[in-house]
């Protein structure tokens, strides 16, 4: 027989408000239980087993950064300095969260209740600079 998508038997010859679709497992009734519960896409609501602790402790930002004064490089050129440094973002997350990033959301900033389903973590980066001053 046709089943919703929570398993339960529409009996045959019995009427209920919805479409009939097939994805490719059999026939399924799109009733109210498909949009209120976990088949659709497109509901919101977080159900309890995939609630977690999100607390996280994050590295950031950290730059290291060395410096050669006038009198260190003398010998090469008339320059006053040369600053050498690293920077990197997003290098290091602490959590127990097991989901890709307790930062991101499938709906970026709002409402969106920490769903994190189709979402990428944040950028990790790695910036190298030379500052040369005259």
């Amino acid at each position: 027989g046709l089943k919703d998508v929570n398993g339960n038997v529409i009996a045959a010859g019995t009427s209920f408000q919805g479409q009939i679709k097939d994805f490719g497992a059999g026939p399924v009734a799109i009733n109210q239980a498909w949009w209120q519960g976990r088949g659709s896409a497109s509901n919101s609501a977080s159900y309890k087993q995939f609630v977690e602790d999100g607390s996280t402790t994050r590295l950031r930002e950290a730059t290291l950064r060395y410096s050669l004064n006038a009198k260190s490089i003398k010998f090469i050129s008339k320059l006053s300095s040369i600053d050498f440094s690293v920077t990197g973002r997003n290098l290091v997350l602490w959590t127990k969260y097991t989901g890709t990033d307790p930062e991101v959301n499938i709906s970026g900033a709002g409402l969106s209740r920490g769903q994190d389903w189709f979402t990428n973590p944040n950028t990790r980066s790695v910036l190298f600079s030379i500052q040369v001053k005259y």
